[in-house]
């Protein structure tokens, strides 16, 4: 659901099947509001349209600082390298081990006052 409410396209797909109901029965028709069955019939349609449109996920890598212990782990590790290299591995390391596994190993980070070695090895790979 929040995917629908943060989605421009999906929104945008809604109000483009909205306005061609108003100009179908209100301009065009010249009549009283639709009846219950084309009511039906245009939910169906827009809801197909809906389906049939699937905008494409976000593709914003790296651009935004991360938040909580991922985020704490990014800060301390640009003490040692670029902020665009720390962003770079914990890219990285959320493609390979996934969020909830980069988050664990963030608090262990955290715990631990230092870097774990598989970050260091991510860090490694975005510099190099």
């Amino acid at each position: 659901m929040l995917d629908y409410i943060f989605s421009p396209q999906a929104m945008l797909v809604d109000a483009v099947v909205g306005i061609a109901v108003f100009v179908v029965f209100r301009l065009l028709g010249a009549r009283l509001p639709p009846s219950k069955l084309e009511l039906a019939v245009i939910a169906m349609i827009a809801f197909a349209a809906n389906s049939w449109y699937v905008p494409p996920p976000p593709t914003i890598r790296a651009l935004s600082r991360p938040i909580g212990f991922v985020g704490r782990l990014v800060e301390s590790c640009s003490e040692q390298a670029s902020a665009e290299a720390c962003k770079c591995a914990v890219d990285r390391l959320k493609e390979r081990i996934g969020e909830a596994e980069l988050v664990r190993l963030a608090f262990r980070a955290h715990v631990n006052v230092a870097l774990p070695k598989e970050f260091m090895q991510a860090l490694s790979a975005c510099q190099g």
